[in-house]
């Protein structure tokens, strides 16, 4: 029986998920299809073996130290020229992978890894695919980098640019990053969700509508991204807690603003929670409430929703994405904050279970993660899928709009 052997390709480091608690069982293995993966990281890293095969979800995992992103791995290829870095891939990978044929290559960005794995398509034989996280297209923190960043954004743009030219396919997950595309690749492009580890089991069971009102959000307290608009639109409400799972440089500014004004005792912040017991622990909640200024569909968003909870979300910095026009998700106005939103579901406890299996409904047309991974698994093994239909199509559907 053949072998059937996948290449993922990572510009960060998998001890960086480690630490914030988000290695997804079976990740990097869509339909648990594939039954040997060679993971590249480009950024220096030592992974633990057992962190490998809960993210291959095969014990036959193998983890190869390319080392790329370094200084002196800069100055060799001359600023990742193609070349190059088609040198260097090369000698990275044992003769025994070679010889084996993987089916595709594929990269968690269409950036520097996307680049690396066209080249390593090109060595090996096979298909390159990159999955696409972000539109690349706001940075709402407008932060001040220094020489490095810079510099690196740099070689990431022109990576990305060959990249997107020379890869067989771009899988954005969300709609959104569509924006991140240039609209010449269009043909090879299908917008194809994340993998989340959600599943029946996690289907919100229990309801307790007495008060406090049990608000969670969760995700890394980042610029742009954090429960401060959450906490401060709720100051002055009454009969909530709210649950704040993620750390990161925004915690203080939260924690500060909850001393300030006398809610510490209405507030929990736990900085770390594995997404498997996060995920566990949604049921004990009523309402799922997010903040962004970014263009994405968070993935919190779809966690909680899938798991039965009501979302509360600000309006997205874009058009509703077509995957969300049907999800009943209540946005916050500039005269409808959370806390308005909140007094309103505390009169209609009801509401909110219904809310939840609406949402929960609703999401699963898109973001099934059965569907997903059978459509993940089927592009990287055979270059086709039936379930999701391609940008172009997408965009030419009236049902989307232009």
């Amino acid at each position: 029986m053949t072998t059937k052997l996948l290449i993922v390709v990572l510009a960060t480091r998998i001890s960086e998920w480690v630490t914030k608690g988000e290695v997804t069982p079976g990740y990097f293995n869509p339909d648990k299809r594939f039954d040997h993966i060679v993971i590249i990281g480009l950024a220096p890293d030592n992974p633990l073996q057992a962190d490998l095969v809960k993210l291959a979800g095969t014990e036959k995992v193998e983890y190869i130290n390319a080392k790329l992103i370094t200084p002196l791995s800069l100055l060799i290829t001359c600023g990742f020229h193609s070349l190059l870095v088609r040198r260097l891939m090369k000698a990275c990978i044992p003769p025994d992978i070679a010889s084996q044929r993987p089916l595709a290559v594929r990269a968690y960005g269409d950036g520097l890894a996307g680049k690396c794995a066209v080249i390593l398509g090109h060595i090996l034989g096979c298909r390159s695919v990159a999955s696409i996280h972000t539109t690349c297209t706001i940075d709402p923190a407008r932060r001040n980098k220094g020489l490095k960043a810079r510099l690196m954004d740099l070689f990431e743009g022109r990576a990305r640019i060959y990249a997107q030219q020379h890869l067989d396919y771009l899988i954005p997950v969300y709609s959104p990053a569509l924006a991140a595309i240039s609209a010449s690749y269009i043909h090879k492009t299908f917008v194809i969700p994340n993998a989340v580890a959600t599943n029946k089991s996690h289907k919100k069971k229990q309801f307790d509508d007495r008060p406090p009102v049990k608000i969670i959000t969760f995700g890394r307290q980042v610029p742009g991204k954090n429960a401060f608009p959450i906490l401060s639109a709720l100051a002055k409400e009454r009969n909530w807690h709210l649950t704040i799972v993620g750390d990161g440089p925004e915690v203080a500014l939260v924690l500060a603003f909850a001393a300030k004004n006398g809610l510490l005792d209405q507030i929990l912040h736990i900085p770390q929670m594995h997404n498997e017991q996060l995920l566990s622990k949604l049921d004990h909640y009523n309402i799922y409430m997010g903040w962004t200024a970014y263009a994405e569909i968070p993935k919190t968003l779809i966690e909680a929703g899938l798991s039965g909870l009501p979302i509360v979300q600000n309006p997205l910095p874009i058009a509703i994405p077509p995957e969300l026009t049907q999800v009943p998700i209540i946005w916050t106005t500039s005269s409808r904050s959370y806390g308005d939103i909140l007094r309103d579901l505390t009169n209609e406890p009801e509401r909110m279970k219904i809310l939840g299996d609406q949402t929960r409904s609703a999401l699963l047309e898109h973001f099934d993660p059965n569907k997903a991974g059978v459509a993940m698994a089927d592009l990287l093994e055979t270059g086709e899928q039936n379930f999701y239909p391609s940008a172009r199509a997408l965009s030419e559907d009236p049902k989307y709009g232009p």
